[in-house]
């Protein structure tokens, strides 16, 4: 079996890992002897061959999934997709839109003018958005189950979904927008019950399942979809 990259630190153990394109590295410590490293892939090759065709699928999937910003073409808020429809001003550069972007009945408006700035647009939408949304979600949960936060914050992360500080901060990704609400009150349950367990312990996910006894069902979903909730150019 191929190995794409090897890389040598003073980790003690082996690790296999497959990137978002499907290539295998492995992470060796110094000095292991090569025919270590090929016995440990040959007992690894079904996991192998497995996670890189999820990766392989992904990436596929990925590249037909790359917004263009062109009128038409739909994007997702909450689990719906809506098409952009682009608004052209009038010579006395009047028109009926307040806001360079918004979301109504027939899909996104969007300014023409403003096309060349589309995706910084879209992003300051999502991020607007997810504030108003998580601060609302957030509040009726912990309320309900009786639990106590700090802040709430909205970012960029890619890899993580949310997280949860030992101060009691909570942090969420825009992107999850593009998520069905109950993909996204997952997210939320999940990190809600790290305020009581900063762990993932039998403790921790007997609390999500209280919480939300369909939890699986969206956590599932995530790890199918969840490379979908991207604004790829």
């Amino acid at each position: 079996m191929k190995i794409d990259e090897i890389i040598c630190s003073r980790r003690k153990t082996l690790a296999l890992q497959i990137n978002s394109e499907g290539k295998l590295i492995v992470r060796a410590p110094y000095r292991m002897h090569q025919s270590f490293i090929e016995q440990f892939i040959s007992q690894k090759k079904e996991w192998i061959l497995a996670k890189q065709a999820q990766a392989i699928t992904r990436h596929q999937s990925r590249q037909t999934l790359k917004h263009r910003y062109l009128p038409g073409e739909k994007f997702r808020f909450l689990g719906h997709d809506y098409p952009l429809c682009l608004v052209v001003a009038s010579k006395e550069g009047k028109t009926r839109l307040a806001k360079k972007l918004r979301l109504c009945d027939q899909g996104f408006l969007m300014l023409e003018q403003y096309q060349h700035q589309a995706k910084k647009l879209f992003v300051e939408w999502y991020q607007n958005e997810a504030q108003v949304f998580f601060e609302n979600q957030v509040k009726a949960y912990a309320e309900k189950h009786q639990l106590t936060y700090r802040e709430i914050k909205v970012g960029h992360a890619r890899k993580r979904w949310g997280s949860c500080s030992s101060q009691k901060n909570l942090n969420f990704s825009w992107r999850l927008m593009m998520a069905p609400i109950e993909v996204i009150d997952y997210v939320i349950v999940h990190e809600l019950a790290h305020l009581a367990h900063l762990n993932h312990s039998a403790a921790f996910w007997y609390q999500v399942k209280q919480m939300m006894p369909d939890y699986a069902v969206h956590r599932q979903w995530l790890k199918s979809y969840g490379h979908q909730l991207e604004l790829l150019e």
